[in-house]
């Protein structure tokens, strides 16, 4: 265990890292094989997939690991019309309003695109089982296969595995832990910007278990 707040639990890290079922492994797996990867963010109405709450907002955008570089590729960002009213809370977080949506397509609209894009991928995101909640829903409600959860991987679940659970984990936190200059706070909960963050944030970490294996 390690003695600082801010240090990494190296021994957890080598106990997650031979689990093939861990995230560190499966992110150790993007690493080594340089396979093409997706980021996922999404923002909703609420927290709760299961009482209404929906998608307001879809970004993902696709990278690849080369040479010890992460390479951006294309990306995928779109607001979307929920079919209900976004609380005023929701609004102050996002910056999202009834307005910004109020012409916008239906999340149905967009799962094919979806769908079809993030099937291919490993799916990489941060506390990224909030996302999948919403996500699966919608698929479900409209006859998608779910993705297999075996293709994802979550960020939050890597950091609290280095840190341990006496520091903070939210993206911000994380972000500041890690030095990632993409982060941003004027547009923080804004999608697209919070995939940048993630990613940064995974190469980051990932990149440091690595080399403390070479």
């Amino acid at each position: 265990m390690s003695k600082g707040s801010e240090e990494i639990y190296w021994k957890k890290v080598d106990e997650e890292a031979s689990k093939r079922s861990s995230d560190i492994f499966k992110a150790m797996q993007i690493f080594e094989t340089m396979e093409d990867f997706i980021v996922l963010d999404l923002e909703t109405t609420g927290f709760c997939a299961n009482r209404g709450d929906r998608i307001i907002e879809v970004a993902f955008r696709k990278y690849k690991i080369d040479q010890g570089d992460m390479l951006a590729g294309e990306a995928f960002n779109k607001y979307v019309n929920p079919g209900r009213p976004i609380p005023r809370r929701i609004t102050n977080l996002t910056r999202i309003s009834d307005i910004d949506v109020r012409d916008k397509p239906y999340i149905d609209e967009l799962l094919p695109e979806i769908a079809g894009f993030i099937s291919e991928y490993k799916v990489v995101g941060h506390n990224v089982s909030f996302d999948f909640r919403f996500l699966n829903a919608e698929m479900t409600r409209a006859g998608f296969d779910l993705v297999n959860p075996e293709k994802i991987i979550d960020t939050l679940k890597i950091s609290r595995t280095m840190y341990g659970r006496n520091v903070k984990h939210r993206l911000s936190d994380c972000a500041r832990r890690e030095k990632v200059d993409e982060f941003d706070a004027a547009v923080y909960h804004s999608a697209l910007h919070d995939v940048q963050v993630t990613a940064a944030l995974f190469f980051s970490m990932v990149k440091k278990i690595v080399n403390a294996k070479d």
